[in-house]
C-alpha cells in the first residue's frame, strides 16, 4: 500500500511541476534547490502583488472599493496558506512536501497577481472609478514613485 501511495505521490509531483509556471525551478537538480528557487519566485510575486495593491489604493476613487480590495487580499493570504498546506502529506519524505507546498504557493500567487491586474485594468467586472490622473501622479511624486499612465 505504501508503494502505491509513493508512486501516486511521485506522479502527482511530476504532474504538478510539469507545466510552464516555475519552469526555471523545475530544472534544478536537488529538492533543496527547487524549494529555494520557488521561495525566491514567491517573494518576487508577493512584492508584485503588494505593488499592484498599492497602485489600486492610489488610483481608485471610492474608499469602499479600496477597503474591499485590501480585505480580500488579507482573506486571500489565509486561503492560499491553508489551501497549499492541505496538499502536503505526512507520509511523504524528503523534500517532496516542501516542493509541493512552494509550488502551490507560487501558482496561487501567480493567479492572484493576474486577477488583480485584470480587475485593475478593467478586464473583469467593469471599471472602478478612479481618481484624476493628476491627483494620483502628484501623490506618487511626493512618495518618489513613477507616474501612472493614462488608462
Amino acid at each position: 500500500m505504501k508503494r502505491i501511495f509513493v508512486i501516486f505521490l511521485l506522479f502527482f509531483c511530476h504532474y504538478a511541476l510539469s507545466n510552464n509556471l516555475g519552469d526555471e525551478c523545475n530544472k534544478k537538480m536537488s529538492g533543496k534547490e527547487v524549494i529555494d528557487c520557488f521561495l525566491t519566485l514567491n517573494k518576487e510575486l508577493d512584492k508584485d502583488i503588494k505593488k499592484e495593491i498599492d497602485t489600486i489604493k492610489n488610483e481608485f476613487l471610492k474608499e469602499t472599493q479600496i477597503e474591499e480590495v485590501v480585505a480580500s487580499q488579507h482573506y486571500w493570504v489565509d486561503y492560499r496558506q491553508s489551501e497549499c498546506r492541505s496538499r502536503i502529506t505526512p507520509l511523504a519524505s524528503g523534500y517532496s512536501n516542501g516542493i509541493t507546498f512552494q509550488n502551490c504557493m507560487y501558482r496561487k500567487a501567480h493567479t492572484r497577481l493576474e486577477e488583480l491586474k485584470r480587475w485593475h485594468n478593467c478586464y473583469d467586472n467593469g471599471c472602478p472609478e478612479r481618481k484624476p490622473k493628476e491627483v494620483v501622479n502628484k501623490a506618487l511624486n511626493a512618495k518618489g514613485q513613477p507616474q501612472v499612465a493614462a488608462h
